[in-house]
């Protein structure tokens, strides 16, 4: 190491997504919500249809986590009780994930919480590490999908628009 210094900074906070007035989007999250059985553990993506499929779950029990990413919405269905990890197989009664964004609320809230566990990405996302989890259940949005079922996360024609994340892995 040739330099090393602190600087103290906030962490970036991430608006909750815009998903209120939007009819199509709140419906597309009450469908998904329907197919989640009570006891599947979950991995979810980022947006507004991940967001309002969220929204609709919170009459589900026993739901788990083991996500790259959670967000206010986890956390929000964690102190419901609706999130609780009992009948994860992989890593029982904890959440499993990389990173969380969202409030400072979350932060606050993943900051030393025996409940949640930070692993790198690869253990995350390792194929291996995801079929240790019955009934997972992978929820992520698309740009495009075909009529043979290869979805498009990532552009729009040839503009490139997102990353990908862990959408491929879990899929």
């Amino acid at each position: 190491i040739d330099y090393f210094w602190y600087h103290n900074q906030p962490l970036p906070e991430l608006p909750p997504p815009d998903t209120v007035d939007n009819k199509i989007i709140e419906r597309i999250g009450q469908y998904i919500a329907l197919l989640v059985r009570d006891g599947c553990t979950l991995q979810i993506g980022l947006g507004r249809i991940c967001a309002a499929a969220l929204h609709y779950l919170g009459n589900h029990k026993d739901l788990g986590v083991h996500s790259e990413l959670i967000t206010d919405d986890i956390m929000n269905l964690m102190l419901q009780g609706v999130i609780n990890n009992r009948k994860k197989t992989f890593h029982p009664n904890k959440i499993v994930t990389s990173f969380c964004m969202g409030s400072q609320a979350l932060y606050d809230f993943v900051d030393r919480n025996p409940h949640i566990g930070f692993y790198p990405s690869e253990y995350v996302n390792s194929p291996t590490n995801v079929a240790r989890n019955d009934n997972l259940i992978a929820i992520n949005s698309a740009i495009e999908v075909d009529l043979t079922g290869q979805v498009v996360s990532d552009s729009i024609g040839h503009q490139f628009y997102s990353g990908i994340g862990g959408q491929v892995d879990f899929s």
